[in-house]
């Protein structure tokens, strides 16, 4: 019965087999081999030690042709035999070094032992070393995640304007969507209705995703695309295409007009046989050179520099530090304008530290935000005879808007705002203009009952221990 159930199962290994390579897939050969194996040392052709042996070897085998088609540690711009080579040098050079160990281990621990003082420099050096990286590298470490998408996050000057802002963040938008390798960018200023992010509106956050370096498919994965053989990619339209990583044969015979620089998936046919479509520019190999491609874009007049950060990375560092980057310097003072002050120094000096990237050292704006101060003059409000909650109901619905009532729209509630229109309060100017009514007498300009200037203030105020601080 046992003989039979082993039957049955390599039986059914075959058909397995059988039936992947039908469907396209090549590893039913390699439940076909192990059917085979078994099938032989059934058979008493086999022993044992030579069946697990064949085993091993068919797994190992299987292993390196899969980790070089799917890892291609070499890039998927060589060629499958390359990496293929690559990895098999990589898997069996450890597995003969493991081997090596294992012949020799007799040996090695009889040296060891007649050498005890000289053997332990060994693990005293890799212990002492291990000590040091920790040290400097302290106790955590998490390298960043390539999470296929940038987040730029630069500041304007305090005293932009909403429209300045809204420039500003357009062309931060239109500078990083003209890179070859960006698919998207979407940019926000401001926060939204919510105190858990309380970002001023001359903070920007741009999101930025950039293309996969390869072509893929629908389902996400790399797809092949047919090519001739001058290494031009063919269209469906029957032009070709040049690949980012080829260059034109000077002696092939084409029209400048049908070659073409960029294309899309659907302008590709799919070709099992062919090669992979690069997305990215020959200069262009990493992400970090397509980050180093926004630096140099949004170098915008007024417009601070950022670090490199990536929207999960960001909001872990946000949590970390409660900073915008990594890390930073907490400056803490009496006053907002103290810690301005000293931060834009501090700036100069980190900029010219050795190891620091220029870029990625910026320090707080805090005060230079323009406020617009309306100073009410009590003696002139005597004289008229006016109270100061007339004046001040008089400004909340030129300025700012009184609600009046609630419509009603199904479960929704929307309150309706008086408010004068924007031509009537758009400057200083339009506000002394506005007239206050007297009880006894004609109405009394604005300008007569209040000073209007312009003042410096802080955009935000940032506080931690009891004490202002700036970043």
């Amino acid at each position: 019965v046992r003989e039979r159930t082993q039957y049955a199962i390599n039986g059914l290994l075959v058909l397995l087999g059988i039936l992947a390579i039908v469907y396209g897939y090549w590893l039913g050969l390699i439940l076909i081999a192990f059917a085979i194996t078994s099938f032989l040392k059934m058979r008493g052709t086999l022993s044992k030690k030579r069946k697990n042996l064949l085993d091993i070897i068919i797994s190992s085998v299987a292993i390196v042709v899969l980790l070089a088609e799917y890892w291609r540690p070499l890039g998927f711009d060589r060629s499958i035999v390359m990496n293929l080579i690559f990895v098999f040098i990589i898997c069996f050079g450890l597995l003969g070094v493991f081997s090596i160990f294992r012949i020799y281990y007799e040996r090695i621990l009889r040296w060891a032992l007649q050498n005890r003082y000289l053997f332990l420099i060994v693990p005293v050096t890799v212990l002492t070393l291990g000590i040091i990286i920790m040290r400097n590298t302290g106790k955590e470490f998490m390298p960043a995640l390539n999470e296929g998408s940038f987040l730029l996050m630069p500041t304007s000057l305090p005293h932009a304007g909403v429209e300045e802002n809204k420039r500003v963040l357009q062309q931060l938008d239109m500078a990083v969507a003209s890179i070859p390798e960006i698919e998207t960018v979407v940019g926000k200023a401001g926060r939204t209705e919510s105190a858990l992010d309380p970002a001023p509106l001359s903070m920007y956050e741009n999101v930025i995703q950039y293309k996969s370096e390869y072509m893929r498919n629908s389902s996400g994965e790399r797809q092949r695309y047919k090519f001739n053989e001058d290494g031009l990619f063919v269209l469906k339209n029957d032009k070709f295409i040049i690949n980012p990583n080829n260059e034109i044969d000077e002696d092939a015979n084409y029209d400048e007009a049908s070659l073409k620089t960029t294309a899309t998936r659907n302008d590709l046919i799919e070709d099992e046989d062919g090669e992979y479509y690069r997305n990215w520019r020959p200069d262009i190999e990493s992400p970090d050179d397509i980050w180093n491609e926004i630096v140099r874009v949004t170098k915008l007049p007024g417009v601070t520099s950022a670090p490199k950060l990536q929207p999960i990375e960001t909001r872990l560092v946000m949590l970390q530090t409660g900073m915008r980057a990594p890390m930073g310097i907490k400056v803490k003072g009496p006053d907002l304008k103290s810690i301005e002050n000293f931060g834009l120094e501090l700036e100069d000096i980190l900029k010219q530290a050795e190891g620091v990237k220029e870029q990625a050292v910026f320090a707080d704006r805090i005060v230079g935000k323009p406020y617009l101060l309306i100073d009410i003059k009590r003696d002139q409000l005597a004289r008229y005879g006016v109270s100061i909650m007339d004046v001040q109901e008089i400004l909340q619905v030129a300025v700012g808007g009184m609600p009046l009532t609630q419509t009603v729209e199904g479960r929704e509630r929307y309150a309706v705002r008086v408010r004068y229109p924007r031509e009537l309060r758009a400057n200083p100017d339009d506000l002394r203009n506005i007239y206050v009514p007297v009880e006894k007498g004609s109405p009394v300009p604005l300008g007569e009952l209040v000073e209007i200037r312009y003042e410096q203030g802080p955009q935000v105020i940032k506080s931690e221990d009891t004490f202002l601080i700036g970043y």
